[in-house]
């Protein structure tokens, strides 16, 4: 079972690795290839390896 908890910008740039500029998107759910934000939109995700 996954542990769920808020993502916020805050949070998300504290764990993103450094030398990427700030995404505009923060994911805040996956399943397979697809991600959502925290608006419920949907995107495939590329950065898998990142995340």
């Amino acid at each position: 079972m996954s542990e769920q908890f808020s993502v916020n910008r805050e949070l998300f740039d504290d764990v993103m690795v450094p030398n990427y500029a700030p995404s505009a998107v923060i994911p805040v759910r996956g399943q397979g290839s697809r991600v959502w934000d925290q608006q419920n939109n949907e995107y495939v995700d590329f950065l898998a390896v990142l995340l």
